[in-house]
């Protein structure tokens, strides 16, 4: 991660890797990756980011490497020495908090 304020928020980048097996029925193309970043102060949401992020896999390959960056983190720079970052994968719904 990185971190920088911007007046009075806390700007965070956060970056996450992993890695994707296809397994023996998969088949080559794209699989979407549902990843959310979160950040909490105690109980209380500062942050909430749902995406999904594209891995191409090829039938039969090995494992596939994959990068998400989110360079758009922002909350209050006042609660940023409590605040926790969570990142992980979460299958929805996209249009909650």
């Amino acid at each position: 991660r990185q971190c920088r304020t911007s007046g009075d928020q806390m700007v965070m980048t956060v970056v996450v890797s992993g890695r994707v097996v296809g397994g023996p029925l998969a088949k080559s193309g794209e699989v979407s990756l549902p990843v959310r970043v979160v950040v909490l102060d105690g109980e209380t949401v500062l942050y909430s980011e749902l995406q999904k992020h594209p891995v191409i896999i090829t039938e039969g390959g090995p494992a596939e490497q994959f990068l998400y960056t989110n360079a758009s983190v922002t909350f209050p720079a006042s609660a940023s020495r409590s605040a926790k970052v969570f990142a992980g994968f979460d299958p929805g719904p996209y249009n909650t908090p």
